[in-house]
């Protein structure tokens, strides 16, 4: 599966938004962005790169990376994602290099953490009641 995933300042965008994929099918996905990137040093490209979170070697994607400016951030660029080996259902977390932003697996994963932390307090508040 794709997930819709932004960030604060620089939104990203897929069509579709999630989607099946069958072993020994592909699929393509539009990406885009809602904002351009940050001119920082006279460098406005952001980079960015995928990275499945469950089942890492299921999927191949092409390319490997997409390239962003203030000139094309709203233009659609095509991400073909192919199922190689059967696995449980996968997200793809984006990685952004450059324009300003250096966002990494480890920013979503305690994100991630954070939000498990929190529902774990709930519960555990709601059965010691």
């Amino acid at each position: 599966m794709i997930y819709y995933l932004s960030r604060c300042n620089l939104g990203l965008l897929y069509y579709p938004q999630r989607l099946k994929i069958d072993l020994n099918q592909n699929a393509k996905v539009q990406v885009w962005l809602t904002t351009p990137p940050h001119r920082i040093n006279g460098n406005d490209r952001v980079t960015i790169q995928w990275n499945p979170i469950e089942c890492k070697d299921c999927f191949t994607i092409s390319p490997k990376q997409l390239s962003f400016n203030i000139d094309n951030f709203q233009q659609r660029q095509i991400l073909t994602i192919a199922r190689i080996r059967d696995g449980s259902q996968t997200s793809f977390i984006p990685s952004f290099i450059g324009g300003g932003l250096l966002v990494s697996i480890l920013f979503y994963l305690k994100v991630i953490l954070f939000i498990l932390y929190l529902d774990l307090q709930l519960i555990y508040i709601y059965i010691n009641t």
